[in-house]
């Protein structure tokens, strides 16, 4: 069955591209779920008009990432954990804190975005890497201070 598909699809291919698929994925997995519809001769004209607003879309969005990145890139974020005298923190600072903390102040980042090479789990100062996709990306400084809690020995 061939299909024009509304979104990329993993291993399948890009919003816009007319693929063949088995009847049953298509009819059980993408028409229900609107990332495809079915090819027929007179939808052609609207693949093509479909791929330019996608390309439109991925453009903006793509220009959105860019100007965030030029904004984003020499933020600054503290954060105060509970550790112990040694500077060791009690669990970690989690990727969710940070797109937290970035939100905010008022900068668009999913959890997904931030990379972290290791967890946070010592106080100090680290650079951290934002993964905006197509191959854009920010780096941000984050400063990890402690209330100290003294241990029972």
């Amino acid at each position: 069955m061939r299909i024009i598909l509304q979104k990329d699809v993993k291993n399948l291919g890009q919003a816009g591209d007319i693929v063949s698929v088995k009847k049953g994925y298509a009819r059980h997995w993408l028409l229900p779920k609107k990332w495809a519809i079915p090819f027929t001769q007179g939808s052609a004209a609207e693949v093509q008009h479909r791929k330019a607003l996608i390309e439109a879309k991925k453009k903006k969005a793509l220009d959105l990432r860019k100007t965030l990145v030029e904004k984003i890139k020499d933020v600054k974020l503290s954060f105060v954990k509970e550790a112990d005298e040694a500077g060791k923190l009690f669990g970690s600072l989690t990727v969710f804190e940070i797109s937290k903390k970035l939100q905010q102040q008022g900068y668009e980042v999913d959890k997904k975005t931030v990379k972290l090479d290791q967890p946070l789990k010592e106080t100090g100062e680290y650079k951290i890497h934002l993964d905006f996709g197509s191959g854009i990306t920010a780096q941000i400084t984050v400063h990890v201070s402690a209330v100290v809690h003294k241990s029972k020995k």
